[in-house]
């Protein structure tokens, strides 16, 4: 091979190479604060449960899910963002629009007094027929997985990620009675719990409807994405509280039926929580 070729195929391979990091980079960065995103959003969806009043226990499950897959909801003003890939052409198309309509990532579905009630108005729309319903909570589904894929570490490939929330959306709009009437609130919740959770890292967030001139951002910058404090504390803290959240609301018959399936929950110190 001549050496002109073999330097261009160098530089290709290093250029192809280069490439690759940098996405996994955007990738790990994408992975902690989606994770984080959904946690926080569920565990607010354990501690509202009260105010929900589902009628079951399955009913409870959907309205936690629905909030965990809305807290990363807002990320899809970004269409290269990890949750813009979930269903491939799909939601890449739409957070297209969303970042038109938004003008741009962390500006408008990050705007604390507009994004909320505009996402409650969106889905309450979403409701009144089936197949947006059915598209709705699918998504949710959808970007639920997406958070317990970033939490482990794997890949759930765009077809795999759709047929698994189409099919569980459909098998919850036809079993759960409840399936569809939280989504509203399960979207706006989802929402602020991200903006919130946006707003103690550096990038902050826009300060409300202020930022459509101005630009100006607000926060407490306290946490940089991807950091050994988010990965090693902020991380496991918050899946410890969801954890307990999750068993501290449920009723003394579940726990026992719980604690049946796994034994190592009969320790004293975890029946007095």
């Amino acid at each position: 091979m001549p050496p002109h070729l073999s330097r261009y195929h160098l530089h290709r391979a290093t250029q192809r190479t280069l490439a690759q990091v940098l996405s996994l980079a955007a990738h790990t960065v994408l992975v902690m604060m989606g994770y984080n995103h959904a946690t926080m959003t569920m565990i607010a969806g354990v501690l509202t449960i009260p105010l929900v009043q589902p009628a079951s226990g399955i009913d409870a499950a959907v309205w936690v899910i629905e909030c965990g897959g809305f807290g990363l909801l807002a990320d899809l003003d970004h269409p290269k963002a990890s949750v813009a890939r979930m269903w491939g052409p799909v939601t890449e198309a739409l957070a297209h629009i969303v970042t038109a309509v938004s003008r741009g990532h962390r500006w408008g579905t990050h705007d604390l007094l507009l994004a909320p009630p505009l996402a409650y108005m969106l889905f309450t729309y979403a409701a009144r027929s089936y197949p947006t319903r059915l598209f709705a909570l699918a998504l949710a589904i959808g970007l639920a997985l997406r958070a317990v894929t970033m939490l482990g570490g794997t890949y759930m490939g765009a077809g795999v990620n759709a047929g698994v929330s189409w099919v569980g959306a459909w098998w919850m709009l036809e079993h759960v009675a409840s399936a569809d009437t939280h989504l509203p609130f399960a979207a706006a919740l989802g929402i602020i719990s991200h903006i919130l959770g946006d707003s103690i890292t550096k990038r902050k967030v826009p300060v409300p409807i202020v930022w459509i001139w101005t630009k100006e951002r607000f926060g407490l910058p306290l946490l940089t994405t991807n950091s050994r404090m988010e990965r090693n504390v902020i991380a496991p803290a918050l899946t410890s509280i969801l954890l307990v959240s999750t068993w501290y609301i449920l009723d003394p018959q579940t726990r026992r039926d719980v604690i049946e399936v796994f034994p190592i929950l009969r320790h004293d110190w975890i029946s007095t929580i």
